[in-house]
C-alpha cells in the first residue's frame, strides 16, 4: 500500500511515485545481501552463536520498521521525513533474511523447503488480508488519521511477531530432521557384491 499512501496523503504524482515506491525495496535487497554475508562471517569465526545471530537480525528487522512506521504516523505531511521513514521501514526489513528465513536450514536442513513452504504460506495469507483490512480503514476516508491506524496495526504485528520468534526460535538442528520412515529400515542394505552390479 506504499504507492497508495504516497499518492493519496503525500500527493506525489505517478512518475515520482514509481521511483519512490521501488527505492525501499532496492534498499531492502542491499541490506539483505550485506547483512547475511556479515552474519555468516561472524558465525563462522564463532563470534556469534547461530541462534543469537538469528534473533538479533529478526529483532532489528521487526522493531526497526515498527518504530519507523510509528514515526511516519506522526510525521504528518512532511514529505521528506515520511518518505525517509517508510524507506527505512522497508529497507531494514531486509535483515529478516538473516533471521527467520534462513533459520529453517538451521533447525532442519532436510526439511527446510517444507518448513519454508508452511511459514511462507502463513505469511502470504497475511499479505492478502493486510491490504483488505487496510482498505476497509482507508477507502472511504484516506486521511492521515486513518493511515495512522494502519501504521499502528502494522507496528503492533511487527512487535508481536518478533516477541514470539525471540521466545521460541532455536538455532540447533532438531532431532526430527534425521528421522526416517520405518519402512526404510526393513529394506536390505546393499552388500559389497550388490554394489558392483
Amino acid at each position: 500500500l506504499l504507492p497508495t499512501y504516497l499518492k493519496t496523503v503525500l500527493q506525489f504524482d505517478i512518475k515520482q511515485n514509481g521511483w519512490l515506491s521501488a527505492f525501499p525495496y532496492l534498499l531492502m535487497w542491499i541490506i539483505s545481501i550485506a547483512s547475511t554475508q556479515l552474519l555468516d562471517l561472524l558465525i563462522t569465526k564463532k563470534l556469534l552463536r547461530t541462534v543469537l545471530a538469528r534473533k538479533i537480525c529478526q529483532t532489528i528487522s521487526q522493531v526497526g520498521p515498527a518504530l519507523a512506521l510509528v514515526g511516519a504516523a506522526y510525521s504528518g505531511c512532511d514529505r521528506t521525513m515520511t518518505v525517509a521513514l517508510l524507506t527505512l521501514a522497508v529497507g531494514i526489513n531486509g535483515l529478516v533474511f538473516g533471521g527467520y528465513v534462513v533459520n529453517h536450514v538451521d533447525i532442519s536442513p532436510n526439511h527446510a523447503g517444507i518448513l519454508m513452504g508452511i511459514s511462507n504460506t502463513a505469511s502470504n495469507i497475511c499479505g492478502f488480508i493486510a491490504p483488505y483490512a487496510a482498505g476497509l480503514l482507508i477507502n472511504e476516508n484516506p486521511s492521515l488519521e486513518r493511515w495512522r491506524i494502519v501504521f499502528f496495526i502494522s507496528a503492533a504485528i511487527y512487535i508481536s511477531a518478533v516477541i514470539f520468534f525471540d521466545i521460541f526460535a532455536s538455532g540447533t538442528q532438531q532431532p526430527w530432521n534425521d528421522l526416517q520412515d520405518d519402512s526404510d529400515s526393513s529394506e536390505k542394505k546393499p552388500t559389497a557384491k550388490n554394489k558392483n552390479k
